[in-house]
């Protein structure tokens, strides 16, 4: 079960992680009582189980009252990524040195500590970008943080005072084994003028054969949705003209390889942001909602899916994709090439084993491959 960004923040509160002062509010009173008791810039956001939610109106800064008020008025029941905004968090804006980014999660049975040098993006992003700007640390579960360890890979990124960032690897690990999760992410951690650390976002997945021990987070849960669901395509980003579909997780990479596919003579017709699905549990939905696009579509000729994920389970991703793939006419069904990389790979590798298909070894091999077929002749 992923938790709301508050539920996460209280969890990291009680290990002692520091946090932007806040206070969440369900109504306009609530919002009134609230808002007098800050004097400076605040950040509105709303809390909805949905990523990329700064991107998608989510998130509103204000400089004072009068713009927070008519943030609030702006945000509150509106409809972000789908789900209807019924709870705000509002906090103090500090005043930030630079992002970085902190996570644990499971990958393949074992516990991974992930650092990142730069944070408040898409660490799935940043990883493809510059895979030495993110290290991964195993965690053994008796022990715990490897503090020296921590400690040389953060002078290895370039950070400063790296003790500060083991003690918070500490602390988010101790919240970790509480919550009985199998994620918990900072992004970003934000050092701060003073020289402290603090969590401005948070993502945490509880295990759900242990939500039994935590009911109360099953009872928080429950007014933030009105449990509509949006089009699976509603986020698909027409670029115009174009033989290729493109969908992976994070818009910014996704334009990215849209401008590689153009500099090797092709064009993306239309690009998806995949996360939110994989999010919900859609991703089947989205892919037969893709597929179908790419097989009626007369002037498309592939489709490329890209996952490279540190906090989704590719084996989980895949037997979804691959469940949409056997569901999808086989009389006009057009070429998919796929790069899946990221936890879980030994197993989604074995999943495409038996499925027949390829998985490229690496972004350059897969495009390609995309710019090939696209190349060709329409019925060859």
């Amino acid at each position: 079960m992923l938790l709301l960004e508050n539920t996460g923040k209280e969890l990291l509160r009680a290990q002692g992680v520091r946090l932007p002062r806040g206070h969440l509010v369900k109504d306009d009173v609530e919002f009134r009582s609230a808002i007098v008791r800050f004097d400076g810039p605040v950040v509105l956001k709303a809390q909805i189980l949905s990523g990329a939610r700064g991107k998608n109106g989510g998130i509103l800064f204000a400089r004072n009252h009068d713009e927070a008020s008519r943030a609030f008025l702006s945000l509150f029941e509106s409809t972000v990524n789908g789900h209807v905004v019924k709870e705000i968090l509002i906090e103090e804006r500090l005043e930030i040195l630079a992002e970085r980014y902190m996570g644990v999660l499971v990958d393949s049975g074992d516990v991974w500590l992930l650092i990142g040098r730069d944070g408040g993006v898409d660490v799935e992003e940043a990883s493809q970008r510059d895979p030495d700007s993110i290290v991964r640390i195993p965690i053994d579960f008796l022990r715990g943080i490897p503090s020296a360890e921590v400690f040389a890979s953060c002078e290895r990124l370039g950070l400063t005072e790296p003790q500060r960032f083991v003690n918070m690897a500490e602390r988010l690990w101790k919240a970790f084994r509480a919550a009985d999760a199998t994620t918990a992410e900072i992004n970003p951690v934000a050092e701060l003028a003073d020289g402290s650390l603090a969590a401005l976002d948070s993502r945490v997945v509880v295990d759900d054969s242990a939500l039994f021990r935590h009911p109360e987070h099953a009872q928080k849960q429950t007014c933030t949705n009105d449990g509509s669901l949006s089009p699976p395509l509603e986020n698909l980003k027409e670029l115009g003209g174009g033989k290729v579909l493109y969908a992976g997780i994070g818009g910014g990479i996704g334009l990215t390889i849209a401008d590689w596919i153009a500099d090797e003579g092709q064009n993306v017709a239309a690009l998806l942001d995949i996360d939110d699905l994989i999010l919900h549990h859609r991703t089947r939905e989205g892919t037969l909602a893709l597929l179908d696009r790419l097989d009626n579509d007369e002037s498309l000729r592939v489709a490329f899916l890209n996952i490279t994920t540190c906090g989704y389970d590719l084996a989980i991703v895949a037997n979804d994709v691959f469940a949409a793939l056997a569901a999808r006419p086989r009389d006009r069904a057009k070429p998919v090439v796929f790069h899946f990389h990221g936890k879980g790979e030994d197993e989604s590798r074995r999943l495409f084993d038996a499925s027949g298909m390829r998985n490229f070894e690496n972004l350059k091999s897969a495009i390609t491959e995309v710019v090939s077929i696209a190349s060709r002749e329409a019925g060859k």
